[in-house]
């Protein structure tokens, strides 16, 4: 074996040493983050009667193909939420990052009243309106801060459990 390969497989192993490391550190501080409190306390003030809420964080990515001629370019944009629900309804407070401040926006309210449809499938809940406006949210157990679109650190194992076990009584309740 040459010395460039030795070189490249230790240098290899270091990699993933780090990024290990990096990702266990990140998962251990999502596990009751300043950002999980932030969302939590956001959600259970701003929705109402929040206090009945169970809350998880969500997020939503909307990928578009543009361009023309020879030229294609791809974008996709971000959108971030505090979710609370209970029986029957479903809050999205959509959330914005600046630094370590969460700010919010005026929350969204899915129930029977406004939903068409609904369907759960891979990691994410699809919900229709009833003007067609669809609306696709994912909701994943681990959050790690990866990059500048991914802003936080948040461990939400049992929250994701419940989310997901909502949403399938939410759509048998909307798609019957």
């Amino acid at each position: 074996m040459s010395m460039n390969v030795i070189i490249g497989i230790a240098a290899c192993v270091v990699v993933f040493i780090v990024v290990y490391i990096k990702m266990t550190i990140d998962e251990k501080k999502g596990e009751n983050s300043i950002e999980k409190q932030k969302i939590n306390a956001i959600v259970k003030n701003i929705v109402p009667d929040g206090e009945t809420c169970t809350v998880c964080y969500g997020t939503r990515e909307d990928f578009s193909i543009g361009g023309g001629g020879r030229m294609i370019t791809t974008t996709t944009e971000y959108s971030y939420y505090g979710i609370g629900f209970r029986p029957g309804e479903l809050y999205l407070v959509p959330l914005a990052f600046e630094g370590d401040e969460i700010s919010y926006f005026e929350p969204k309210c899915f129930s029977k009243e406004n939903l068409r449809k609904v369907e759960v499938k891979n990691g994410r809940i699809i919900l229709q309106d009833a003007d067609e406006n669809t609306l696709t949210l994912f909701v994943t157990a681990s959050n790690t801060k990866d990059d500048k679109y991914h802003p936080v650190n948040i461990q939400q194992q049992e929250e994701t459990e419940a989310f997901f076990e909502f949403a399938h009584k939410l759509m048998d309740e909307i798609n019957t």
